[in-house]
């Protein structure tokens, strides 16, 4: 009679290096012979990576009679081993003139390993378009065929290496009631721009922005400087025309932002000083003498209540 070969299963891992044994005792139960067992032996005894799973392995029982009888076991072989992969140094990626960037494949520049096979996937994957300055994440995953997972990620940093464009518009600044002006970017900026967006338009501390009466009717150039978040910096200049506006309330031929003297004529000058004499008074002695009328007095325009004579002359104190 040949023996009665009884099995049981049995689940195994693979090592570090992939491979994995079992001995016809581990699979072994409870076999029997009338007369005794003389060997007992399987098939097969060696696994590796392209065995994981189920495999039907054949236990053979011989007696002293040379009898064999046999029964079959499932070995089950795992891959419990994560591979391991080595961490990325960050990296940088340049912007184009539209601000973005086409994420690069860095799959092949991973340092990975495992007992077995594996497969690398990025994320962004490759090709991606990255927009903006900043930093982006980047994370390398290695996947075996058992579904063991091992991630390293590293930073990509988003370099804006183009500067803005800036863009200038030639203006007319008109001095308001206070007889200044301060010419700013905005007065200036004619669409400057920047794909990754402009941050700061001054007017540079150096350059001249603030101008008065004595500017009307000049020209300057004024300098636009445009910088973005990355500290690129471009600039543009403008020419500034300075007015003294169109409002001459008193027809005196000069503008109310520049009046000297709201209301009179500035530009009587008789004493020949450079200043208009009703707002700054003459000496008596450079008064013409048409205009005096005794001994240290003068005539002056009195404006009445009357319609049919609104004024008359008066001769008064030089110093009233």
């Amino acid at each position: 009679l040949a023996p009665v070969a009884d099995c049981k299963n049995r689940t195994v891992n693979l090592n570090q290096y992939g491979s994995a044994s079992i001995t016809a005792s581990n699979i072994e139960d409870d076999s029997y012979d009338n007369c005794g067992i003389d060997n007992i032996s399987a098939s097969p005894t060696s696994f590796n990576c392209s065995n994981i799973g189920a495999n039907t392995v054949v236990l053979s029982v011989t007696d002293d009679s040379g009898n064999t009888g046999t029964c079959n076991a499932i070995v089950t072989v795992k891959d419990v081993h994560k591979p391991n992969i080595s961490c990325l140094q960050n990296k940088t990626l340049t912007l184009n003139s539209n601000c973005q960037a086409v994420m690069p494949d860095y799959i092949s520049n991973a340092s990975v390993w495992d007992n077995c096979s594996v497969v690398i996937t990025q994320s962004p994957a490759a090709g991606t378009i990255l927009t903006g300055a900043g930093s982006v994440k980047v994370t390398l995953t290695a996947t075996d065929p058992s579904g063991n997972q091992s991630s390293a990620d590293f930073y990509l940093y988003m370099k804006d290496g183009v500067a803005p464009t800036a863009i200038c518009k030639n203006v007319t600044a008109v001095l308001g009631s206070n007889g200044q002006v301060l010419v700013t970017p905005s007065m200036i900026n004619n669409g400057s721009f920047d794909a990754c967006g402009i941050t700061q338009m001054d007017v540079p501390y150096n350059c001249n922005n603030s101008f008065d009466c004595e500017d009307v009717g000049n020209t300057f150039q004024v300098t636009l400087q445009v910088k973005d978040a990355a500290g690129n910096s471009s600039s543009c200049t403008s020419t500034v025309t300075i007015s003294g506006g169109t409002l001459d309330s008193d027809c005196d031929g000069v503008m109310d932002g520049c009046d000297e003297s709201p209301g009179g004529d500035d530009t009587v000058d008789n004493n020949h000083d450079g200043k208009p004499d009703c707002a700054y008074k003459p000496s008596y002695s450079s008064i013409i003498s048409d205009w005096k009328c005794g001994n240290n007095k003068v005539y002056i325009c009195h404006a009445t209540s009357s319609n049919g004579n609104p004024t008359n002359t008066l001769c008064v104190s030089y110093s009233s």
